[in-house]
């Protein structure tokens, strides 16, 4: 039997953890949240054996999503792919940026407001 997919849900509103927790446990997705990217890689072991998704916030506290992501660069993780999601007015500029670190994984870009429906759909198709 195939395990659920594991989503790390990073952000650091309590409120869009909620909201998104519940969301997309109606999509049959287990999810695990973190307020800031240092506790988020405090969580990794947690989600060794499974098939994972990491969404997260670009500006946090302690450190911001890129910061996050560019730590994962440097250790061994279970992640599949990673959604970037931000309200930065300056959005353009920070997919480049990330574009040319030339990750390990696909990553995904969305600009708050987001379509929650649109994450949903993309979300069921690299899992």
């Amino acid at each position: 039997m195939q395990k659920k997919p594991k989503i790390l849900f990073v952000d650091d509103s309590s409120e869009i953890c909620f909201f998104m927790r519940n969301l997309l446990a109606e999509h049959n997705f287990e999810i695990l949240t973190a307020n800031d990217g240092i506790s988020a890689l405090k969580l990794l072991p947690l989600l060794a054996d499974h098939q994972c998704i990491l969404m997260t916030d670009y500006e946090m506290p302690k450190m911001n999503g890129k910061e996050l992501l560019m730590r994962l660069q440097e250790t061994p993780h279970p992640f599949a792919c990673y959604f970037l999601l931000s309200g930065l007015d300056q959005f353009d500029e920070l997919i480049v940026s990330l574009l040319e670190e030339k990750l390990d994984r696909p990553i995904f870009f969305y600009q708050k407001p987001y379509l929650i429906q649109e994450i949903v759909n993309k979300l069921k198709t690299v899992t």
